[in-house]
């Protein structure tokens, strides 16, 4: 008809000839970062259902640092809500610039992160200047989750720099087995 937008009308043709978009689902991924929080404290024996245990509330999400991609990855307290307000959820990030690591060091990632939040839970104070000094109390922590953590470095972040020890990565490897097709 002659009153019909030719533009409406070519729209509603691409449209029909669009049969699937292919979006790629992260759910794979997010549900091994998942499982690699959970083995870290089961790793390191530390009973979820003990107050303080760290696996009260928290979501695992994937991001872009942007600018900031020097982190692996990153821990925020309490930064989710329910709709009413009256329960918090903290977040663990890996980012999304990292996912290229080997899986074995992506673990790691989370098992720091995860360190953090064991420290948040049990209300223990374990980084000053926003989050980037790392303290001996992280370190503590974080050796007790199985990683090692060198003397504190000259700069920012104390003790903030993690590392695999030979006989974490070989728990890794054959505990905790990554799905290395997720990442």
């Amino acid at each position: 008809s002659g009153n019909e937008n030719p533009r409406e009308r070519e729209g509603l043709t691409r449209m029909a000839k669009i049969e699937r978009v292919d979006i790629h689902s992260q759910r794979p991924l997010l549900a091994e970062l998942e499982r690699a929080v959970t083995w870290g404290f089961q790793h390191a024996k530390i009973d979820p259902l003990i107050k303080g245990s760290g696996l009260e509330k928290v979501t695992v999400v994937v991001a872009s640092q942007g600018k900031s991609r020097r982190c692996m990855g990153l821990f925020t307290n309490s930064s989710w809500s329910n709709r009413e307000g009256d329960e918090s959820i903290s977040e663990i990030q890996m980012s999304s610039e990292y996912l290229k690591l080997e899986p074995v060091e992506i673990v790691a990632v989370m098992l720091h992160e995860a360190t953090h939040l064991w420290c948040f839970n049990a209300d223990v104070k374990d980084t000053s200047s926003g989050g980037v000094y790392h303290n001996k109390r992280f370190k503590d922590h974080a050796e007790l989750m199985g990683l090692g953590c060198p003397e504190m470095v000259e700069g920012p972040a104390g003790f903030g720099y993690t590392h695999v020890p030979a006989a974490l990565r070989k728990d890794i490897e054959t505990g905790f087995k990554p799905k290395f097709d997720v990442f």
